[in-house]
């Protein structure tokens, strides 16, 4: 083994998972796995490398356990229906020899399913025979045999509803018990969808009908909390049907192969490696649960357990005990044989028997070096295990034990990130862009300290910010109604500037109506949030503004993306999805602000009335710079107003303000204006807000050649960009000009390098952007010229060779 060899093993491994583990640390997440190889507790001596990334995934995870995060590492045996054993018959004869038999995909899955739902730290999957393969493990090993007793009870304290539908189902008759099982399910599955029940239909397959892999978990998970079975997940995937799952549940309810779930306590016996019974002989076998065969599987699966295949045929296998009574059993390797004196009934903590469990390791691994006659030192193969010790809550009855995270917002996760990125551009040197302080408007230049800088950091496409006309209207404004509305406009901020300039845009846009807010982000969020609720559905383009996203999220609608201005996506998820919702909304931009480019608007409104949907248009950085007079994506189609549901747009770009409006129809307006939260319970639009925007819509309409020149500027920064080999993405050229960098680190030292040259960009970093999409985003404005175009795409092609 060399060093090559070693980094090319270790680095998607080991780096990968500390990684993702700095990256999520601060994060809540419900679960963290690490899948291993089967090789950390077997592997031979040219597998050194691989064996030491896997052992690096358990000290990871234990790491993690230490911090109080979720974590599993997962030692997977080999998968004998997938990878690279099935296109080797080679290989494949050579596990039969050592009678290794593997486990199929479906078993690994299952597995991982139980030891997630245990809250395991660490884990082993495997068909191996640990019994008659010890000697070469150089270490003894132990058995553990998990005893499960009482009737199951939910995770309230009650016992499982299965026993009530048992009773009913034992006095009914075959077509009853068919419509109570039905009745019970459609309820959950209509639940999970967040729609109607009547909705839900059982001849369709479950993915049509909506459940997609996430889903199907929480229905698995529901149907086992509230009435005690298990169903094999293969019952949710395919072409199954809601009918397929009342089939499954009545035949596990009324008996026919009812696995119990888990119990409510455990009793653990040790069994030493040198008692006379053999692992095929002596460990009593229980029924297995989710599909997997009892006459398969020697046990299933908990934390720090082995899911062992058995060799004993059928007439051998023992019978499955009571349901109330299920005896599960367990292998644990890699700790020497204990006394008799030892083999007494234990409980231990989560902690202590991820303690003891890591020791087992560290022991397997000395003793299997030096069986095999390697020195191995042990602070470098074995890393310190720190003393984890059970949490128990202190004594003071007056004061709640919560944990100091919670507690303290210097450890909000938000926070936390901060940090970690402040904390790694300082060791690298880097300085941060952002927040630098700026005096003046932000124009085609800007100062910034005592240097005037070429600005591309501004949505003033027009210059309307800072121009003396604009300056004016808003003094006047401000000089007639106060430097504040003073009040939500219900009550008596309704101010005459405001139907002004409503008005204005409602004219200007062909509609029937207009109401402004007071920010753009809030217009989105408080107008989906208003209108829609938990039985529609919203679609929506999948580099959609975080606006759309809280605003469904406040809904609490069913939320799907389709891949970027791809309307053939939204066709057919539209044809499985539509039926199942109440109301549907398609969301779109008109230029999506990270990439300037904009969508097939006309395709989107053609499914819009096939589906019977609304279709809601956000044109933030359209508005102003599409269309021959800037009237926005409207007019670059030639539509009509009547053809948009919901128009959207925002005051802070093209008209020089800051808030947000709503355009429509008169019902959608009045509805929003007196019942919407964001507008019945915010002060209205501050009324030298509303003369500036007012002023520049006016200005925009009397001077068309401002839009010939942004465009026009535009396409010379695109095709420069281009012609140097600049990645600038689906970027259409009309104000948004994205410089795709690759990462978030290069965007930084290019944004940097530029702006000691006297140009003024930022970047665009994750997790605003993926990290292979990091970038600099260039705004381009009318003001713009062409000598400082042409100069600065010669400034950031060779900044990006440089780095």
């Amino acid at each position: 083994m060399d060093q090559e060899s070693f980094d090319l093993v270790m680095q998607p491994k080991a780096y990968g998972a500390w990684n993702l583990h700095l990256l999520t640390r601060n994060r809540k997440l419900d679960f963290f796995v690490l899948l291993s190889s089967i090789s950390a507790v077997i592997g031979n001596l040219g597998q050194a490398n691989y064996v030491a990334a896997n052992m690096f995934c358990e000290a990871v995870a234990n790491e993690r356990r230490r911090l109080r995060l979720p974590a599993l590492a997962l030692q997977l045996d080999r998968i004998k229906d997938v990878g690279f054993v099935t296109r080797s018959p080679e290989l494949a004869q050579h596990f039969s020899r050592l009678q290794w038999r593997g486990i199929h995909s479906a078993q690994a899955f299952e597995a991982l399913q139980r030891f997630l739902a245990n809250g395991a730290c660490q884990g082993l999957i495997s068909s191996f025979k640990w019994t008659r393969q010890s000697s070469g493990l150089g270490c003894a090993y132990s058995i553990i045999q998990i005893r499960s007793c009482g009737a199951r009870r939910n995770q309230y304290g009650r016992r499982c509803l299965c026993c009530g539908l048992r009773e009913r189902l034992s006095t009914a008759g075959a077509q009853e018990q068919l419509d109570i099982v039905a009745e019970f399910l459609r309820r959950e599955i209509a639940d999970v969808l967040r729609v109607s029940p009547h909705l839900v239909s059982f001849d369709r397959p479950l993915k049509q009908i909506g459940i997609d892999s996430l889903m199907a978990v929480e229905l698995m998970a529901r149907i086992e909390a509230k009435i005690g079975i298990a169903l094999p997940i293969h019952r949710f995937a395919g072409e199954s049907t809601p009918l397929d799952l009342v089939h499954g549940a009545l035949s596990m309810l009324s008996g026919d192969s009812s696995p119990v779930a888990e119990p409510s306590h455990h009793t653990l016996q040790r069994l030493d490696s040198d008692a006379s019974r053999s692992i095929d002989d002596g460990i009593t076998q229980g029924t297995v649960s989710n599909g997997i065969n009892p006459l398969d599987a020697k046990a299933t699966i908990q934390a720090g357990g082995v899911l062992e295949p058995s060799s004993t045929s059928p007439r051998d296998a023992p019978p499955a005990a009571e349901p109330d009574q299920r005896t599960e059993s367990y292998q644990m390797i890699g700790r020497p044989a204990q006394s008799n004196d030892e083999r007494s009934l234990i409980t231990r903590s989560a902690g202590e028997h991820e303690h003891m469990h890591y020791q087992m390791r560290a022991q397997m691994i000395q003793q299997r070096a030096a069986s095999k006659g390697t020195q191995m030192a042990e602070e470098a193969f074995v890393p310190k295990m720190p003393d984890v010790k059970p949490i128990r809550p202190k004594a003071d009855k007056h004061r709640m034990n919560v944990p100091e995270r919670f507690t303290r917002l210097d450890l909000h996760p938000g926070y936390l990130q901060l940090v970690e990125a402040e904390e790694v551009a300082t060791t690298l040197g880097i300085p941060s862009p952002f927040f630098r302080e700026h005096q003046g408007p932000a124009r085609d230049t800007i100062r910034i300290g005592s240097k005037d800088y070429i600005n591309y950091a501004t949505y003033n496409y027009f210059g309307f910010s800072g121009d003396p006309d604009i300056i004016a209207a808003a003094s006047e404004a401000m000089r007639e109604h106060g430097t504040s509305a003073f009040a939500s406009r219900v009550v008596s901020g309704q101010l005459t500037i405001h139907s002004e300039l409503e008005r204005a845009i409602a004219s200007t846009l062909q509609v029937e109506d207009c109401v402004v807010l007071v920010s753009g982000h809030a217009t989105n969020v408080t107008t989906i949030g208003y209108l829609f609720g938990p039985r529609d559905l919203i679609v929506h383009d999948e580099l959609i503004h975080n606006s759309i996203i809280q605003g469904i999220q406040l809904a609490g609608s069913k939320r799907l993306p389709f891949p970027h201005n791809d309307w053939g996506a939204l066709r057919a998820m539209l044809d499985e999805q539509r039926l199942i919702y109440e109301r549907v909304l398609i969301v779109l931009e008109g230029i999506y602000s990270m990439d300037g480019d904009f969508p097939d608007l006309p395709r989107f409104i053609e499914l819009k009335r096939r589906y019977q949907c609304f279709l809601m248009v956000d044109e933030a950085h359209s508005f102003g710079v599409m269309g021959r007079n800037g009237l926005g994506i409207r007019e670059h189609f030639n539509l009509s107003g009547g053809d948009i549901d919901i128009w959207m747009g925002t005051l802070s770009k093209t008209l020089a303000a800051c808030g947000g409006f709503i355009a429509g129809s008169s019902v959608l307006v009045e509805n929003l204006r007196h019942l919407a939260p964001g507008i019945l319970y915010s002060v209205g639009l501050a009324p030298s807000l509303a003369g500036a925007a007012l002023a520049s819509l006016a200005k925009l309409l009397r001077e068309p050649r401002r839009v010939d020149v942004l465009h026009a500027r535009g396409r010379l920064f695109l095709d420069l960009a281009k012609g140097a080999g600049i990645d600038t993405g689906t970027s259409a050229g009309l104000s948004v000009i994205p410089a795709i960098t690759g990462s978030s680190l290069r965007a930084m030292l290019v944004s940097n390098a530029l702006f000691e040259q006297g140009i003024n960009v930022l970047p665009v970093i994750y997790p605003a952007v993926p990290e292979k999409q990091a970038r600099l985003r260039f705004f381009v404005s009318c003001l713009h010229t062409e000598e400082q175009i042409r100069g600065t795409v010669t400034a950031l092609a060779k900044a990006l060779d440089r780095h």
